[in-house]
């Protein structure tokens, strides 16, 4: 069952520091930005900001790499699976 909304969370301290310190260690800030699109297919949007750093990347295509690794660690640590129920 599809419920819309708006949901949120308070993340704790150290998992928002995790969040950081994996962002640093995967170079995200230096990551090539694109914004091709491609129809019929799932999309993984990241947006970061952290300092006076700011990035958007964009990962489709049916091509998972980097994009949908980080995603599903920001899933994790930030816990939003709860939220979120897969098709079987």
């Amino acid at each position: 069952m599809r419920v819309e909304g708006v949901r949120e969370r308070v993340i704790p301290v150290p998992n928002v520091q995790k969040l950081v310190r994996r962002l640093q260690n995967e170079h995200f800030f230096q990551w090539d930005e694109t914004d091709a699109v491609c129809l019929d297919f799932p999309e993984v949007h990241i947006t970061a900001s952290v300092r006076a750093h700011s990035k958007h990347v964009l990962e489709g295509c049916n091509k998972p790499g980097r994009v949908l690794t980080l995603a599903k660690e920001i899933d994790r640590i930030s816990g939003t699976k709860r939220w979120v129920k897969m098709p079987r």
